[in-house]
């Protein structure tokens, strides 16, 4: 029997999500689970991290991607050597009263590095392994790429850049109901750093795509992503009963503001009603 032609479908093209934690990039990854694509588990022994009570469809994260970024930002974090590494009871209140910029090891992700900050290129022996990762097609995802994602790109320059977002004082309250040391500002401040790093990194390349959570959830951006991927979406990922964070009573926080207005314009998405109606 001869073999079937081959299929005429382009092959997805490779992408790195962009996003805040709880920001909904796990869902835009779950729509681009085609299985084509790896998800970082291309290396042996690297396993995509399975859902749980908080993400119970999956993360699409593999932990050798969160490592790597990880180590790339550990030299520009104003840590103090040997202290905290442990944990004990009461570290966390201790470490946000003393030491508030500070986080545990392997919590990069939510430190609030300033707009300036100028990370320094990884290591020969780090960049041996992100050779290992990307190769095509892939599909990476870590909040860390807020701020790794040049060095990334420089090994992947045909890839493209999903930047996924949702209201700030949602995706805060979704922060704050994680076992982490956070204040509503912390959260509301780790978010601004992110995406206003993400808008450097986005000014400086092209071939980006804004996507707003509740575009992904609805289906209202499922073209755009569809024709950015070139990948088969599985439109049947979304729930909707998943949707469970409530907005953040806080004060407003003029700097969140100004990025979540500049990232919606990006998106085409127009907000439903005001920040703090």
């Amino acid at each position: 029997m001869p073999d079937p032609p081959p299929s005429s479908a382009p092959s997805p093209r490779s992408l790195f999500i962009v996003g805040s934690p709880r920001s909904g990039s796990s869902l835009v990854a779950g729509l681009l689970a085609d299985p084509r694509y790896h998800f970082g588990n291309v290396v042996a022994g690297n396993r995509v991290m399975t859902g749980d009570a908080r993400n119970p469809k999956g993360y699409f994260e593999t932990g050798l991607v969160n490592r790597i970024n990880e180590a790339i930002l550990a030299p520009s974090a104003r840590r103090l050597d040997g202290l905290f590494k442990r944990p004990f009871r009461g570290q966390g209140l201790i470490r946000r009263l003393l030491l508030p910029h500070v986080t545990t090891w392997g919590e990069h992700l939510l430190y609030r590095f300033p707009a300036e900050t100028t990370f320094a290129a990884p290591p020969l022996e780090i960049v041996a392994y992100m050779q290992q990762v990307v190769k095509p097609p892939f599909c990476l995802k870590d909040p860390r790429f807020c701020y790794t994602l040049s060095f990334w790109q420089a090994l992947a320059p045909q890839a493209g850049t999903l930047c996924v977002f949702r209201d700030p004082y949602v995706t805060a309250r979704s922060m704050l109901a994680w076992p982490w040391a956070l204040t509503p500002k912390q959260a509301l401040q780790i978010w601004t750093c992110q995406y206003r790093y993400a808008l450097q990194q986005a000014d400086d390349t092209e071939d980006w795509l804004f996507l707003h959570y509740d575009q992904a959830l609805d289906g209202s951006a499922w073209d755009r992503l569809a024709a950015f991927s070139h990948a088969a979406l599985q439109t049947d990922f979304p729930e909707r009963t998943l949707k469970r964070s409530k907005r953040l009573d806080a004060s407003p926080y003029p700097p969140a503001d100004a990025l979540y207005a500049d990232l919606c314009e990006r998106a085409g998405y127009e907000a439903g009603r005001t920040q703090h109606e």
